[in-house]
């Protein structure tokens, strides 16, 4: 059934259409303002203890999850998260990833995450 037109003279009621990329805007309504996603940074962040020396968990592994997660970030969530790591985790990562450097298998993918984290100023204080 069609709506009936608002009465005249009545500016509270109905709907302007906006081209697609926009939301629509009811009259007399505050446009609906979609709040922005907050982003756990660590997310996908393998366990602090992993970077330890003397880990039981596998480095390969570790490796592979540490680089996963850092690329899926943005620089600045990156850097975000390297002022949240304490200063003796980060020494741990830059020493674990020292060690993965010298692995054949991992040799160049952990020189490309120690050169995006060492252009960080978050990660290097």
């Amino acid at each position: 059934a069609p709506v009936p037109p608002p009465p005249s003279g009545d500016q509270s009621w109905g709907t302007v259409f906006l081209p697609p990329d926009r939301q629509q805007l009811v009259v007399g309504r505050p446009p609906v303002v979609e709040e922005p996603a907050v982003v756990d940074v660590f997310s996908g962040f393998p366990p602090s203890e992993a970077f330890a020396e003397r880990s039981r968990y596998d480095p390969g592994d570790t490796f592979k999850d540490f680089r996963k997660w850092a690329r899926k970030l943005a620089v600045w969530d990156l850097a975000a998260a390297g002022a949240k790591l304490d200063v003796g985790l980060r020494r741990q990562i830059f020493t674990f990833l020292l060690k993965i450097c010298e692995r054949r298998l991992y040799s160049l993918q952990g020189r490309e995450v120690l050169s995006m984290l060492l252009r960080i100023d978050e990660w290097v204080d």
